[in-house]
C-alpha cells in the first residue's frame, strides 16, 4: 500500500526490489516480517537482515518524505 502512494506509476527503479520482495511471501511481506519478530523458531541470517535493510531503507526514506509533504 505504501509503495502505491510513494510511486504510483512504478517508475522509481530504487523501489523495484522492495516492490518484488513485498509481494506474496517475499521477504518484506507482512507474514515474513511478523515471523521474524514473533516466532521463536525463525532465525534470519545476517545476510537476510542486511538485504532487508538495503531494500527497506530507500522505501522508508521516500515514505517519510511523502508523509512530510502530505500531512493529513
Amino acid at each position: 500500500m505504501a509503495l502505491r502512494h510513494i510511486d504510483p506509476d512504478d517508475a522509481d527503479k530504487q523501489l523495484d526490489e522492495a516492490r518484488r520482495m513485498s509481494q506474496n511471501d517475499g521477504a518484506l511481506s507482512v507474514k515474513n516480517l511478523h515471523s521474524f519478530i514473533h516466532q521463536w523458531d525463525v532465525h534470519p541470517m545476517i545476510l537476510d537482515i542486511t538485504t532487508l535493510s538495503a531494500v527497506y531503507t530507500p522505501m522508508l526514506m521516500k515514505l517519510d518524505q511523502y508523509l512530510g509533504e502530505n500531512p493529513k
